[in-house]
């Protein structure tokens, strides 16, 4: 009887984890996760900028409109270091790659992204040169929260000083 109580807790402990990742990064089709219930993640516009060699990079901005504010506030930026990689379509970054070729910030806000520790990335359409882009990268931060960032954009070069 014992075995079985065990049993089931853990089997619903497994359901409940799938349940929460999985739903997160299917569903959401934009930024999602846990750490969205400590700050907010809502965002009107997504602006995908590809800059070239030598310092060649994907940058993901997710813009939102606030009344009373001329233009747009990050809800997040995301950086993307695919400089020596080809092709960049169907590349997954993780462990110390993840960590040291994508970046997420929160510009000019003073509510910033927390620290993280890892993940994952992946880019599964695009991301070579102009067009569809499409992906998701995943963050752990540090304070045990989690969010799922969703991305599917067209890809532009970058303008100077954007």
């Amino acid at each position: 009887m014992k075995r079985t109580v065990v049993s089931v807790a853990v089997a619903a402990a497994a359901l409940a984890a799938t349940v929460l990742f999985t739903g997160c990064g299917g569903g959401c089709g934009g930024i999602c996760g846990s750490q969205c219930e400590l700050i907010s993640c809502s965002y009107d516009t997504l602006k995908c900028d590809l800059y070239p060699d030598p310092n060649r990079g994907i940058v993901i901005h997710y813009l939102r409109k606030v009344e009373g504010v001329e233009g747009y506030r990050w809800t997040a930026r995301l950086f993307i270091d695919t400089s020596g990689i080809d092709p960049v379509e169907g590349h997954m970054f993780e462990g110390q790659e993840f960590l040291d070729r994508v970046m997420l910030t929160r510009p000019q806000e003073p509510e910033p992204w927390p620290d993280y520790d890892g993940k994952d990335c992946t880019i599964s359409s695009g991301g070579d040169s102009e067009g569809h882009l499409a992906g998701q990268c995943n963050f752990r931060f540090t304070n045990g929260y989690f969010a799922t960032f969703n991305f599917s954009c067209d890809l532009k070069l970058a303008e100077p000083n954007t």
